[in-house]
């Protein structure tokens, strides 16, 4: 869906941080076409504009902001994606703060626990089940959800927009409003 989507993909083999991290053994592991990463990591970082500051949490790149009103829906690609954690960052902050609807490839039960923090989910307008699952069948899953959501013409996806407006609009009160101790589940 490269010509319907706006991607970046920060990781670069070129710093030493990312390259400790890339993981490809763990997508060998897991079950991954190692190829197709392996391919996608030759042509990272995919950046939508060319900035050199490292690292990531400079003002500067947080100019993805500017290309939300573009955005149906934000798939949030979580730094710690496996295992039993529950932490959050800037990555899925940033769509409740931008009011946008997400899909979340993060550790298991990532979903159910922002729930049980009192944010509101779209699982009433597609598959969030994948988020229960280990995290090697998100991918899969998550790519049917973008499968569907591709053969809504604008009309529809408009109509569907409209009706998440009040879990949008909980989600950026709620993060308004989140204390510290509320992250202890």
């Amino acid at each position: 869906y490269a010509d319907k989507t706006i991607q970046s993909y920060h990781c670069s083999v070129t710093e030493p941080y990312h390259r400790e991290y890339i993981g490809l053994e763990d997508l060998m592991f897991m079950g991954y076409n190692t190829d197709t990463a392996y391919e996608h990591i030759k042509q990272s970082p995919i950046v939508l504009d060319e900035i050199n500051s490292f690292p990531i949490l400079q003002p500067a790149n947080i100019n993805i902001l500017k290309y939300y009103p573009q955005f149906f829906v934000e798939i949030v690609n979580l730094t710690f994606f496996s295992g039993n954690t529950f932490y959050v960052d800037e990555k899925i902050w940033r769509p409740i703060i931008m009011r946008t609807p997400f899909m979340i490839q993060g550790p298991q039960n990532y979903i159910t626990n922002l729930q049980k923090i009192g944010f509101k989910t779209f699982g009433d307008y597609w598959d969030e089940g994948y988020s229960q699952d280990s995290c090697n069948c998100h991918v899969p899953a998550m790519l049917e959800n973008v499968r569907t959501l591709s053969n809504l013409s604008v009309h529809e996806l408009a109509a569907m927009y409209q009706a998440m407006q009040p879990i949008l609009e909980h989600n950026y009160q709620r993060l308004m409003t989140i204390t510290a101790p509320e992250f202890l589940l």
